[in-house]
């Protein structure tokens, strides 16, 4: 979980408990014998909720704008050893998912016109998984790294290196 999204989740709690805590003193409120407490209580309670319903409404309303993050672009590139070929796969990070991933790669044209599926190991990995969130949830332009187990994997598209 990055930073962003715990500070979101917690914000959310803020609301709630705010909420809560106005709804609970409006109920006590009712019932305080003296008319001066009594008001005075349900005041603070009604600029409670109205307070937490405003920041949430601007918040999430009238908050963020995830588009640009949304349209970064993340690039695919095989490796084997010191030799790279970047997949013209360019995908979004809104559409940068596991499977995404694995169609595009899929596209790309073989030089053996027989085999009708790719072979990466990594791909079945534990670290292609690690590595697929953490770039998922980082910032800005990323790259991810398919390393190639030997040369056939490497050299089964019909793509110019780097």
């Amino acid at each position: 979980m990055n930073k962003k999204s715990f500070l979101i989740q917690h914000e959310k709690l803020v609301y709630l408990c705010l909420g809560m805590l106005s709804i609970i003193l409006g109920f006590i409120g009712h019932f305080i014998p003296w008319e001066t407490i009594k008001s005075l209580t349900l005041n603070v309670a009604s600029e409670m909720l109205s307070v937490a319903a405003l920041f949430f409404i601007f918040r999430n309303l009238l908050g963020e704008d995830n588009s640009d993050r949304k349209n970064e672009k993340i690039d695919v590139v095989l490796t084997f050893g010191t030799r790279e070929l970047t997949l013209p796969v360019g995908l979004r990070r809104a559409e940068f998912t596991r499977q995404e991933i694995l169609g595009r790669i899929g596209m790309m044209p073989r030089k053996n016109k027989e085999e009708k599926h790719f072979t990466l190991t990594y791909l079945s990995t534990r670290a292609f998984l690690r590595n697929l969130n953490m770039i998922a949830e980082s910032e800005g332009g990323q790259t991810l790294f398919i390393p190639c187990e030997d040369e056939k994997e490497f050299s089964q598209f019909d793509l110019p290196e780097n």
